[in-house]
């Protein structure tokens, strides 16, 4: 493909690796068609694992059906991990205040009806913190049910907030009584 940039009023030819993000170009589509538009690259987000979990269902340690658990209705949920990259070293640049995201975080739970592929009928936030690459999350789940948290909606949320980053995989399913 060839392509222009716009320089000084007037499009001119250029080799694509000299090409920024925001340059105005042309873009040959197919031969003698061309397309002018802004130039940009997908940057693709860092996705790190979530390594370490430690659960505590009011104060104490559950039964070990991880990553399922069995709850009470209104018991207190705690979660800790670590976020580590493919050495399993510890994300510490990923803190909420020095990225500057908001105070308070939050990850969302979703409350199913008819299995995981079932229609999610409710859903609660936990109040989360991110500090040096642990991050941790504690809260309630106010009605009996199966209630997950999951990859997909972790991301959603990290997007929301304008993290450039995600996590690969964490399901962790909650039985509430």
């Amino acid at each position: 493909m060839n392509y222009q940039r716009l320089e000084n009023g007037v499009f001119v030819d250029v080799d694509f690796e000299d090409l920024i993000n925001g340059d105005r170009i042309k873009k040959e589509v197919v031969s003698g068609v061309w397309q002018e538009c802004n130039f940009t690259v997908e940057q693709k987000d860092d996705v790190f694992s979530i390594d370490s979990v430690e659960t505590t269902i009011n104060g104490n340690p559950p039964a070990t059906y991880s990553p399922i658990y069995f709850v009470d209705n209104g018991d207190a949920i705690t979660m800790t991990a670590n976020i580590v990259d493919d050495n399993n070293d510890i994300q510490t640049q990923l803190d909420q205040t020095a990225l500057g995201y908001p105070p308070v975080l939050a990850l969302p739970l979703t409350k199913y009806a008819g299995g995981s592929s079932g229609t999610i009928i409710d859903e609660v936030y936990f109040k989360t913190t991110l500090t040096n690459g642990v991050i941790s999350t504690t809260g309630t789940l106010p009605s009996a049910g199966n209630w997950k948290l999951e990859t997909h909606r972790i991301n959603k949320s990290l997007k929301a907030i304008g993290a450039d980053w995600g996590v690969d995989s964490l399901s962790v399913d909650f039985i509430v009584r």
